[in-house]
């Protein structure tokens, strides 16, 4: 899917991408680096909501 891009996923770390840490996801060959970064979402737009109001 994304093979065009240069990009070359490891499928085990990616599925084990959870929890606190930030985790390189891309296999050694890829030509470019992919992260996973966590992320609260659900924080963020509700502080962006406080600061609205």
């Amino acid at each position: 899917m994304t093979a065009w891009l240069g990009v070359a996923m490891d499928p085990l770390l990616n599925q084990q991408a959870t929890g606190d840490q930030v985790l390189a996801i891309h296999s050694p060959g890829s030509r470019i680096q992919v992260w996973v970064v966590p992320t609260d979402e659900g924080l963020v737009a509700a502080r962006e909501a406080a600061r609205l109001i």
